[in-house]
């Protein structure tokens, strides 16, 4: 997931901050935390529920959860 602009963040003035600069800028830091912190932590995430996720497929113990 990013976002992607063909403009640089640059503004018309030294002031003046448009919409596309925002989210040029947003998107910059999006990725920069999807990097650092949302991969690791959905891998890790997805490592440590596998096996109890198998398990409760594996031995039906989900009938049980849907059952109330």
């Amino acid at each position: 997931m990013c976002f992607k602009t063909v403009m640089p963040f640059v503004s018309n003035s030294n002031t003046n901050i448009t919409f596309q600069n925002l989210m040029y800028l947003f998107g910059v830091l999006w990725n920069l935390a999807d990097k650092l912190f949302f991969q690791k932590h959905m891998t890790q995430l997805l490592i440590d529920w596998n096996p109890i996720v198998k398990e409760f497929e594996e031995s039906n113990k989900w009938k049980e959860l849907m059952a109330g």
